[in-house]
């Protein structure tokens, strides 16, 4: 098989046979209780670990977000897990802006 061949055939769909092994399986996580809320990076509940909220007001837990925040790109191009709300189009006067600066000093700390 040539080259051409080769790209031509993995642009093909899988044969149905392979589909058909794919398995499909329904996770079932539990609903949280009435007052308590979900870290929507683990989908865990937050009454079990330390939380943490980004400036966007949305509650995650301390570990969670440090490692999402820590993890890939750079801090600039970082959004909230939930909402996607950009961490960085905040002027150096908004609460946000200072709520995420705070953030950050903890999160390098905390990795020191």
């Amino acid at each position: 098989m040539d080259r051409a061949e080769r790209l031509a055939s993995l642009r093909k769909r899988p044969p149905p046979v392979v589909i058909k092994r794919r398995t499909r399986r329904k996770v079932d996580y539990p609903e949280p209780k009435p007052g308590e809320v979900m870290c929507s990076i683990c989908l865990d509940t937050l009454r079990r670990r330390k939380m943490r909220a980004l400036p966007c007001e949305h509650e995650f837990h301390e570990l969670c977000v440090r490692d999402w925040l820590n993890s890939g790109d750079p801090y600039w191009f970082k959004t909230c897990p939930l909402c996607r709300k950009p961490l960085h189009n905040f002027g150096k006067n908004s609460s946000f802006f200072n709520e995420l600066l705070n953030l950050l000093r903890v999160i390098a700390h905390e990795s020191d």
